[in-house]
């Protein structure tokens, strides 16, 4: 028995989102989708976007909604409090969808539980990422503290700085940290950064001077007197 158009689009898209002209590649139509919908074996997940529900990803399942909501709205890169949520650098529980798009781009219509920004400067510190199974654009760790003094009340932007400084040693990299925030003018991180080289980290134990040697050069090259 041949099977049907819509279950070799399952088979095909392997529980990712996809849009109506994804579909129309293996001859399902809109009005086919629509069917579908309304049979419960699709879900519509934005305007144009739909899902099968049974989808499951044992890998970020709990970012499978984010990342979906971010596949259906394009151009979008997540940022704030998802992108730090992601990153696990905040204690913020997300109770919205944080995405930043083009200017000239509009917001969508059916926007529940969704945020919006939009930042000049969408390419630096965003980088693509694999996260329940979509392909999505999302903010680096460093770039999304950077945005997070921007954007956010200073108490959430500090405790993110500080979690993200919290992190295995490895993931610290603080010259990235200072040369994104030199970049999308957040002189706040660099003051921040500055006070914490010369009391040479009292309150971070946990990092390595060497990383504070780096930044101390860093801070010189740029201008900034270190004593």
């Amino acid at each position: 028995m041949s099977k049907s158009k819509i279950d070799i689009l399952k088979n095909e898209i392997r529980g990712k989102c996809f849009s109506t002209k994804e579909a129309g590649a293996y001859k399902v139509s809109p009005r086919m989708l629509s069917f579908y919908v309304k049979k419960g074996v699709l879900e519509r997940v934005r305007r144009g976007y739909y899902v099968f529900p049974e989808f499951e990803s044992d890998e970020d399942f709990q970012f499978s909604d984010m990342a979906v909501n971010s596949k259906g709205i394009k151009e979008s890169v997540i940022c704030l409090i998802s992108a730090l949520s992601y990153w696990d650098i905040t204690d913020e529980i997300p109770r919205s969808y944080w995405f930043a798009i083009p200017n000239n781009y509009s917001i969508p219509k059916d926007k529940n539980k969704i945020q919006i920004i939009r930042p000049r400067d969408l390419t630096s510190g965003v980088i693509w990422k694999k996260i329940a199974g979509q392909i999505v654009r999302i903010t680096t760790p460093e770039r999304s503290v950077c945005d997070a003094f921007k954007y956010l009340d200073e108490e959430t932007a500090i405790t993110s700085l500080r979690h993200y400084f919290d992190q295995d040693e490895e993931k610290v990299r603080i010259n990235d940290l200072l040369e994104m925030a030199s970049k999308l003018r957040s002189p706040k991180v660099v003051e921040i950064i500055k006070e914490l080289t010369i009391a040479k980290a009292k309150d971070y134990p946990s990092i390595k001077r060497s990383v504070f040697q780096d930044s101390t050069k860093w801070l010189s090259e740029n201008h900034e007197v270190v004593t």
